[in-house]
C-alpha cells in the first residue's frame, strides 16, 4: 500500500491520475479517513491554503493516520515551486515518523521545470523572472531554491549522499529523477512532483498500456491550482479544441 499526503486537491488530483496510469487502484480522501479498498491513499491536507499553524495540525493528523497503515511508501505531494510550509510541514513529519532525513525533489522535468546549480527554472528561465515573482500568497523572488524553501538544506548534486536534515535533489532530466528514486528507502520521507512519484512508482509497477481516450460527449470541469500564465493558456486551448468538435 502506498499512502501520499499532498498540501491542496489539485496536488492530490495529479497523483491519483498518475496513480491510475500504472493499473493502480487510488482511493482521494478529504477527511483524512483512509476508506474502501485502494492501492494508492491520497489525503488532501489542503495546508497550503491554511495559516501555519492550522496547516501544521492537519499535516500531523494526516501523518498520523497515514503511518498508522504501515504503507511500504508514504510520500509528500508538495508544490513543484516550493509554495507553502514544506520546511515546517517536512520537519514534523520526519518527527513523527522517527526518521531524520528527507529527500525533496520538486522539479517536474517533464514539464520543463529543472534545477541546475541550486538554481529553478522554468523552460530555461529562471523562475524568479517568470509570473512566479507576481503569485498573490507565495511571490518567488529568488531562483535558489534553498530560499524558495525557506529553511536550510543541502543542495544534492549527481552521486552525493543525503545527509540529516532536509536535502533538495538537482534534476535536470527524467533519467536523473530516477536516479533518486532509487535512493528512496525507510530512513527517510520522499517528498515531490508529479515526476518523482511517477519515478517511484516506475520502480515497482509498470504503466497501463491502455491508450484509449476519454469520451467527450459528457460534461467535463478543469481544476487548475495554478495562475502561472503557460497553464492558464494550455486550458483555454483545451476549451477552445472542445468546443470546435
Amino acid at each position: 500500500m502506498i499512502v501520499v499526503i499532498a498540501d491542496d486537491f489539485t496536488g492530490a488530483a495529479e497523483l491519483a491520475g498518475i496513480s491510475l496510469g500504472y493499473g493502480l487502484k487510488a482511493s482521494l480522501c478529504l477527511d483524512g479517513s483512509l476508506q474502501g479498498d485502494a492501492d494508492v491513499y491520497i489525503i488532501s491536507s489542503d495546508s497550503r491554503s491554511m495559516k501555519k499553524d492550522e496547516a501544521l495540525r492537519a499535516v500531523k493528523s494526516a501523518t498520523i493516520a497515514a503511518a498508522s497503515q504501515k504503507p511500504h511508501l508514504l510520500f509528500k505531494k508538495i508544490d513543484s515551486v516550493l509554495r507553502g510550509y514544506v520546511a515546517d510541514e517536512l520537519n514534523v513529519q520526519m518527527e513523527l515518523l522517527g526518521v531524520n532525513k528527507a529527500l525533496i525533489l520538486p522539479a517536474n522535468p517533464s514539464l520543463g521545470r529543472t534545477i541546475r546549480n541550486g538554481q529553478y527554472f522554468i523552460d530555461g528561465i529562471k523562475i524568479s523572472e517568470t509570473s512566479f515573482a507576481k503569485d498573490p500568497e507565495f511571490a518567488i523572488l529568488s531562483s535558489g531554491v534553498v530560499d524558495m524553501l525557506g529553511s536550510p538544506a543541502k543542495i544534492l548534486e549527481k552521486g552525493e549522499e543525503l545527509e540529516d536534515g532536509l536535502n533538495i535533489a538537482s534534476a535536470a532530466t527524467t533519467e536523473e529523477v530516477d536516479r533518486w528514486a532509487a535512493e528512496v528507502n525507510a530512513s527517510c520521507i520522499a517528498a515531490g512532483s508529479g515526476d518523482f512519484f511517477d519515478a517511484l512508482l516506475k520502480r515497482r509497477y509498470s504503466k497501463n498500456t491502455n491508450t484509449g481516450q476519454p469520451l467527450l460527449s459528457n460534461a467535463h470541469v478543469y481544476v487548475s491550482g495554478t495562475s502561472f500564465a503557460k497553464s492558464v493558456e494550455l486550458i483555454r486551448y483545451f476549451e477552445v479544441a472542445i468546443l470546435l468538435i
